[in-house]
């Protein structure tokens, strides 16, 4: 192999770690928080309206972790998948192709907004989705490790009960008295729990 070529695969390697570099630093001081904020404020947006949407949030953030959010996902990369296949068919047949651009020419400003208007409601959609799985996420991670923090120090039967109305939260205000319950016993025997802001 020539020294030039080594150098060129040389050079390569090395731009690649420094992009990666710069790409993770600019993510974690940058665009993380800016997009938590993001869907911190849109959350928040909404429970101020809706206090279905607020109450839903804390009775699903006491169901603890499940895969709901992924399933989501999943899906919605099925449907891309059939999608992009459904356009790839298309074109390989020729007289679908005609038929569909000629339709597509007839109708072109309706499809231009229609795109328009899937994409914006695809972003609203993500924004809520992502937004409200986060809050839960918070929700029930603070929750679980303040319970097993007192677990040591309160008892197994204590702690069971306090378990147990974790998981009867149906709403924000019967969380507001969990909460309540976990920081009054934490208090009682000089316990730090995790920092926490409620919705």
């Amino acid at each position: 192999m020539k020294p030039k070529t080594i150098l060129k695969i040389v050079g390569g390697i090395v731009g690649t770690i420094l992009l990666g570099a710069i790409g993770s630093g600019f993510w974690e001081r940058l665009l993380a928080p800016g997009l938590d904020w993001i869907f911190r404020t849109s959350v928040q947006l909404i429970n101020s309206v809706s206090l279905n949407y607020k109450n839903g949030i804390y009775e699903a953030a006491a169901k603890g972790f499940h895969e709901d959010y992924s399933h989501r996902v999943f899906l919605i990369g099925i449907l891309l998948l059939s999608f992009f296949m459904s356009i790839y068919a298309a074109r390989k047949h020729e007289k679908m192709n005609d038929r569909f651009l000629q339709r597509y020419l007839r109708h072109k400003e309706f499809f231009q907004n229609l795109a328009v208007l899937l994409t914006f409601a695809f972003i609203v959609m993500s924004f809520y989705s992502v937004g409200r799985h986060g809050a839960i996420n918070q929700i029930t991670t603070y929750s679980i490790q303040s319970l097993n923090i007192l677990r040591p120090f309160v008892g197994e039967k204590k702690y069971l009960l306090l378990k147990s109305e974790f998981f009867l939260i149906r709403s924000f205000d019967q969380f507001a008295d969990f909460n309540s319950l976990i920081i009054r016993e934490a208090n009682a025997n000089n316990l730090n729990l995790p920092v926490y802001e409620p919705l």
